[in-house]
């Protein structure tokens, strides 16, 4: 097994749109359950807290941004 640096592809991140639409669409899809019964963490994430990240990953979250950011440092893979 090799490990030099032949083995080292440059790439680049990136988002594929079908991909990212799917996922939006099943955020907007998700069914939720219905609220703790407690006001701490004992019956697991607070469903607010998850609501809410769901909704940034819906519509606040920009991919294309994101790539961005990312590709501006080089970004490797193995072959």
């Amino acid at each position: 097994m090799s490990t030099g640096w032949d083995d080292i592809a440059i790439c680049e991140v990136e988002f594929d749109p079908i991909e990212v639409d799917d996922l939006r669409r099943r955020l907007r899809n998700t069914r939720w359950a219905e609220r703790e019964t407690v006001d701490d963490c004992s019956q697991g994430v607070p469903l607010e807290f998850v609501q809410d990240l769901a909704a940034y990953w819906l519509d606040g979250y920009d991919f294309v941004a994101a790539a961005g950011r990312m590709n501006a440092w080089p970004q490797f893979t193995p072959h």
